[in-house]
């Protein structure tokens, strides 16, 4: 019994949390390192192996994992011709991943009447798209052809303000710039509360 508890300690830990540094420990399952610190991802009970001198944390809920047929939300950060590169923020957007997941879009998963050239035509820097998972590993393919798939929110590229849904465009509250955008079945923002806040 005193073996087992030399040989690993147990202690509660949230998502932030510092569990020691690369010089003393390895990243285990739930842990992710930055700047030389080990840092929990998760809430749930932290285990220190001695012997083997790993760091891991148990989630105290089982966590969705990033597979194919997942629906995430989605930070695009680039474009390049008929590529868009993401960060994953996560399955919904109040508990944000931490870690840096990246995937890519490519044109071919985006459902359009015509044919599209590049991803610039529908898609744009600083949206958050919903979409889905279409591959096991990173850099996760990413598609928009599903019904459930969308941009949810993109910003005006005139003066920057968050566009509102109007029937089946988007229109800027702030200096009226609208344009058609697709897929925007599930969009967050409806325009008539975006002015109705400006008021």
């Amino acid at each position: 019994m005193r073996e087992k508890i030399d040989q690993e300690i147990r202690k509660i830990v949230s998502p932030g949390d510092i569990l020691g540094v690369v010089e003393e420990f390895f990243a285990g399952e739930n842990v992710y390192e930055r700047n030389g610190f080990l840092i929990s991802s998760v809430a749930g009970i932290e285990h220190v192996d001695l012997r083997d001198r790993i760091v891991s944390v148990t989630p105290f809920r089982e966590l969705r994992k990033f597979v194919p047929g997942a629906f995430v939300y989605v930070l695009v950060t680039g474009t390049r011709g008929d590529i868009a590169t993401a960060r994953v923020l996560g399955f919904d957007l109040v508990n944000i991943y931490r870690n840096n997941i990246f995937g890519i879009l490519h044109v071919s998963h985006i459902p359009s009447e015509r044919r599209l050239r590049s991803v610039d035509e529908m898609i744009r820097v600083g949206d958050i798209l919903y979409v889905k998972i279409v591959s096991r590993t990173q850099p996760f393919f990413l598609s928009l052809r599903s019904p459930k798939a969308s941009i949810t929110v993109s910003l005006c590229p005139r003066c920057g303000s968050i566009m509102g849904r109007l029937k089946e465009k988007l229109v800027c509250p702030s200096c009226g710039y609208s344009e058609e955008r697709k897929p925007i079945t599930h969009y967050l923002y409806k325009y008539s509360e975006l002015r109705g806040r400006q008021r």
